[in-house]
């Protein structure tokens, strides 16, 4: 009884909420056919179905963000365990671990083993969510609307405008991305199988992405979440497991607290986490474009580890069949030379065999527009401190060349820039964090060419309604 007062409150809630969206908007939003589904976010399609379509024997979910799909080999699992169906239920850490939870929950069935495996990051573990980047996942069925929660449905019809907007332009110039990110991607596990045989990030890691153990790093509502969504699954008759994702060595900030988290999590839940935590944390050759992604390697390295636990859990007593691969070397990098005129507006600083860019010259702080040069003395420019265009009043445009590789979150805060210009037409030559444009009201100009790439690249993305293309 209480279940059915609880969904009736919730059906007029949404009634409720969907009222004061014009009606006009919410028919476009549920009738435009969809433009994301070529895109990352069309992989949603496949999982859901997934979820709905394979019922039969003994399934092992994995529940998490996109490190979900890029640190898992699920054809291995099945090849160890043949009794079990793995799922892959990862996609996005911008959608929030809690979405992912509420649309797998009315799927779950007896016999499930759920693994919920988010990513070490306050922002995938707390109540985050983004409806803007809700609406791109929903787009390939927006009827799995109603699975989420009451908070995110209101959430969700506040953006339905954008969203809208977006589908009516996309619907104009198709979203069909080239690289990495897209759904053509994924395999029938739902894993991303795309070739990856390097680390691409500059040295190694994101510095933008900085990986903390401290306890404070989980949020209580989002302990309280996964307790609840454990107490459900396990009224199904499943079983609900935590287990770490991987995380690059190289980033962490704390190493010695992460017995002290694991302690303080094993605590808080009222269900078992899987494995070692130690045996997440991997060597940054093992990564591939972000500090949680895997490249194919650090996959099979990942997901043999998977397996060992999961036999441990299964009292499966069978030696595991998979050579652990070699580590693999860094991405060697192609320099290039380009507009090397604004030299003289730049101080420099030595890294050895490169250069960086230390800070504006007083030339340099005369300029309304600026092109960042590639070369000096005969050795690449391949980054610029924090701190060299902030609080720049003067500037109106900076132009990035293809030798930077990397830019740090605040770069550009209080300045007076309108126009950052990427002259890279490839979206992962660039990592950038989520505060590229804090305190900074600039447009983001790419080549023409390459901005449906940009505009669904993962690190990209959420920068959509800002990018522009260069002229």
């Amino acid at each position: 009884m209480k279940a059915k007062t609880k969904l009736i409150i919730s059906l007029a809630a949404t009634g409720i909420m969907l009222i004061s969206v014009p009606a006009s908007i919410a028919s476009m939003a549920f009738a435009l056919p969809s433009v994301y589904s070529s895109t990352f976010y069309g992989a949603m399609k496949g999982k859901l179905d997934l979820l709905k379509e394979k019922k039969e024997g003994t399934r092992v979910i994995f529940i998490g963000g996109s490190s979900v799909p890029f640190s898992l080999d699920c054809s291995l699992i099945k090849q160890e365990l043949p009794s079990l169906e793995p799922i892959d239920f990862g996609l996005y850490a911008s959608l929030g671990t809690t979405m992912m939870l509420d649309l797998a929950r009315p799927d779950i069935q007896k016999g499930d083993i759920v693994i919920i495996t988010p990513e070490q990051s306050e922002q995938t573990l707390s109540l985050y969510f983004n409806a803007d980047e809700a609406w791109k996942a929903l787009d390939c069925d927006t009827s799995y609307f109603h699975r989420l929660a009451s908070g995110k449905k209101a959430a969700l019809l506040s953006a339905m405008p954008r969203y809208v907007a977006d589908k009516i332009k996309y619907s104009k110039d198709r979203l069909d991305p080239t690289g990495i990110y897209k759904a053509s991607s994924f395999n029938e596990y739902g894993d991303v199988s795309a070739s990856r045989p390097y680390n691409i990030m500059p040295e190694g890691i994101d510095a933008n992405q900085r990986i903390s153990f401290a306890k404070e790093s989980i949020s209580k509502d989002f302990v309280s979440y996964l307790n609840d969504f454990h107490k459900d699954a396990w009224s199904k008759g499943a079983k609900v497991y935590y287990r770490f994702a991987p995380a690059n060595e190289e980033a962490i900030e704390n190493k010695d607290e992460v017995d002290a988290f694991y302690e303080h999590l094993a605590s808080s839940l009222r269900f078992d986490i899987m494995g070692d935590p130690h045996r997440s944390i991997m060597e940054k050759q093992w990564f591939y474009d972000t500090n949680y992604h895997l490249n194919s390697s650090g996959a099979i390295k990942f997901t043999k580890a998977v397996i060992q636990d999961l036999k441990l859990l299964l009292s499966d007593t069978s030696k595991t069949n998979i050579e652990d691969p070699e580590l693999p070397p860094l991405s060697p990098v192609d320099y290039v030379h380009g507009d090397d005129s604004d030299l003289p507006c730049f101080e420099f600083g030595d890294s050895k065999e490169t250069y960086f860019i230390e800070s504006l010259s007083e030339l340099g702080k005369t300029k309304e527009r600026i092109v960042i040069p590639t070369y000096y003395q005969e050795r690449p420019i391949v980054e610029f401190r924090q701190s060299v265009f902030q609080n720049a009043k003067k500037l109106k445009e900076v132009a990035i060349q293809g030798n930077i590789r990397s830019i740090l979150d605040d770069s550009f805060a209080n300045s007076s820039l309108e126009r950052i210009v990427i002259q890279s037409t490839d979206p992962a030559s660039i990592s950038i964090g989520k505060g590229l444009l804090n305190d900074c009201t600039a447009d983001i100009y790419v080549p023409k060419d390459s901005l449906n790439d940009y505009i669904v690249h993962y690190q990209w993305a959420p920068y959509a309604s800002r990018l522009k293309a260069s002229s």
